[in-house]
């Protein structure tokens, strides 16, 4: 995988189905051979949830003009789901691989977000949706007060 470790919005979980090597701006993650399986297919979706989302503005430094970056080990911090929980995720969000690819693609994700929070918070971790929306609310929160910073950081108003 390759883990993005400076976002402006989201941290992103990649799959380096190619194989190519690990550049300065991204981390290299490999997973442990018994949890390789059900994570290569799963984990980068998954990790598109608002638990997920939430611990990245936690665990994450804020820089200027409103960067999030993620050291290796705040990286480590960020609340993924357990293998137990990508085991009976994967193929749900392997049958919704091209609708959130698609999504993905978009320039707003709140679509793409909403549809694995239900399938793994809501339909799995049952997770309520009044939970979920104090999560996305607590998100939302950190984001903007990240941004505002970041603008007082390059001077901009």
């Amino acid at each position: 995988f390759y883990f993005s470790y400076m976002n402006y919005e989201y941290p992103r979980l990649v799959r380096n189905a190619a194989g190519a090597h690990v550049l300065n701006s991204l981390y290299g993650i490999r997973l442990h051979a018994q949890r390789r399986r059900v994570g290569l297919d799963a984990l980068p979706f998954a990790s598109l949830n608002s638990i997920t989302l939430l611990g990245a503005e936690i665990v994450g430094r804020s820089y200027g003009g409103g960067m999030l970056k993620h050291e290796p080990k705040e990286a480590d911090l960020l609340p993924m789901p357990s293998i137990e929980v990508l085991g009976e995720a994967e193929p749900r969000l392997k049958r919704l691989h091209e609708k959130i690819s698609v999504l993905l693609r978009e320039p707003e994700i709140a679509p793409a977000i909403d549809l694995v929070d239900r399938v793994l918070l809501q339909g799995i971790m049952k997770v309520t949706p009044r939970q979920i929306s104090l999560l996305r609310k607590a998100r939302g929160i950190l984001f903007q007060r990240r941004i505002v910073r970041g603008k007082g950081q390059n001077g901009a108003n």
